[in-house]
């Protein structure tokens, strides 16, 4: 497949927009993708990042591709509807919720992201990812052995990004050199256009060290006790790394987010960039060095960002008829991924439901179903991310088939194999037993599924499509 990706990086809106799109370009790699960037602007050192990674720069489309993936917040559906001429999918990567989108995926990687908030800014075709399960990591993020961290603090890691227009790195070492101590180290990642000044500022104190170049930053993450950095993407690079942070958002984009990781307790949020000054941020610091770190709080802060997002959004792109699949029954950790695809309105509507599930009414039925496999077998499909399920319910001497794909794998002709390859693994364990499927009419695809394979299809007297075995 071929990808196209629309990000700009600048003084004015950072590096975060270009480094998470290049993050996805290199996972999707990864799985057989090739991918162009298309930039408006860009500075060259950001351009040699990008070409060293080995995908070339383009300012205009002279090509088609299978996606668009586009980043930038002063575009809307009106590019993105445009861009379809160029492009079979679009996929829009958002964080502000402020604009509609003509997109096929939508992508809001936030702690404070919900369906709520795009719900008059997206078709109701849209998938949206949603959350930090799909925050664009790199897999260094991932792949790291995190060292066991105390409540001491020894080094403190300083990054405030390219849009550090107000100089707030240079803030954090005024206010580390007022802490007076020494023993303490100051690692500080080189970026925005204060840099001359930060450097001068940096031969004030003899344990402030500067980093520069630094393809990530996971590795001096792991070294340090303590963060001071603004709000944006860098704050789930932090969870990931279990490294608690004294945070300024820099940005209108960082705000909501900074607000509820400070509300989780995972962040010290200082507030906005206009509210915050160098005393702000030295009483903080003050604060957290002489009362030490929580340590409770790093499981919560991995937990939330477990580093895999990248690799995720990639599979869900990737997905295809040729996707390898495998079949499993259900386990308890399966709940909740269950209970949210079961529960969506496309799946109720087709399985007839009228309402929304009540969560324990559900939990009841789960652990029913688990409990029980004489009467219920479920089974999670997979690629590398559970992708369906089929549930088997025995309704007297038949067997009950329930069927349901995630919202990102329908459409990609998978349904079939996917239900054949359940459907085999159940008569493999319960013999040639008599199987039925009650389907809504306009429910197409799964008369799909079911049409060629062993069932006869007949007319209900509810007006349902019946399916039995021959």
């Amino acid at each position: 497949m071929k990808f196209l990706f629309r990000a700009d990086a600048s003084t004015e809106i950072g590096s975060g927009h270009l480094m998470r799109c290049l993050t996805l370009a290199n996972a999707l790699r990864k799985l057989g993708a090739k991918s162009v960037f298309m930039c408006d602007a860009i500075d060259d050192v950001l351009r040699s990042r990008v070409t060293q990674s080995g995908f070339s720069v383009t300012t205009k489309v002279s090509e088609s591709f299978d996606y668009l993936v586009v980043d930038q917040y002063s575009l809307d559906h009106e590019f993105e509807n445009k861009m379809h001429v160029f492009c079979k999918r679009v996929v829009a990567i958002d964080d502000l919720a402020n604009r509609k989108h003509m997109a096929d995926y939508l992508l809001d990687q936030n702690v404070n992201a919900s369906a709520e908030r795009y719900k008059t800014l997206v078709s109701e075709r849209c998938v949206q990812l949603l959350g930090t399960r799909y925050a664009l990591l790199q897999p260094e993020y991932s792949m790291i052995i995190r060292r066991e961290r105390t409540n001491l603090i020894k080094k403190i890691f300083v990054y405030f990004g390219n849009a550090d227009r107000d100089n707030f790195t240079g803030r954090a070492i005024d206010a580390y050199l007022a802490l007076r101590r020494p023993d303490i180290s100051l690692e500080i990642v080189l970026s925005g256009v204060h840099q001359e000044v930060v450097r001068k500022l940096a031969k004030k104190g003899r344990n402030i060290h500067i980093h520069e170049n630094l393809t990530s930053l996971a590795s001096l993450m792991n070294e340090c006790d303590l963060a001071i950095g603004a709000g944006g993407a860098t704050s789930y690079e932090r969870c990931a790394m279990g490294l608690f942070s004294i945070v300024v958002a820099i940005a209108d984009n960082q705000r909501a987010p900074s607000e509820e990781l400070g509300r989780q307790g995972l962040i010290r949020y200082l507030g906005y960039r206009d509210r915050v000054d160098t005393d702000h941020i030295a009483r903080a610091l003050q604060e957290v060095v002489r009362t030490g770190i929580k340590t409770e709080i790093i499981p919560k802060m991995r937990a939330l960002v477990d580093g895999f997002g990248a690799q995720r959004v990639a599979e869900i792109l990737m997905l295809s008829e040729d996707t390898e699949l495998s079949v499993r029954e259900a386990a308890a950790t399966d709940e909740r991924w269950l209970f949210d695809l079961e529960n969506e309105k496309y799946v109720r509507d087709n399985m007839q439901r009228l309402g929304a599930i009540d969560p324990n009414d559900y939990h009841k039925w789960f652990v029913e179903w688990l409990g029980d496999r004489s009467l219920t077998r479920v089974y999670v499909i997979k690629a590398a991310l559970a992708v369906g399920f089929v549930r088997f319910v025995c309704v007297g001497h038949e067997w009950q088939i329930f069927f349901a794909l995630s919202n990102y794998a329908r459409g990609r002709s998978i349904g079939k194999k996917a239900f054949s390859l359940a459907l085999k693994t159940f008569l493999n364990q319960l013999g040639n037993v008599p199987l039925f499927a009650k389907i809504l009419p306009s429910n197409t695809a799964a008369c799909k599924v079911f049409d060629g394979l062993r069932f006869v299809k007949t007319r209900g007297e509810d007006g349902t499509v019946v399916y039995r075995d021959r």
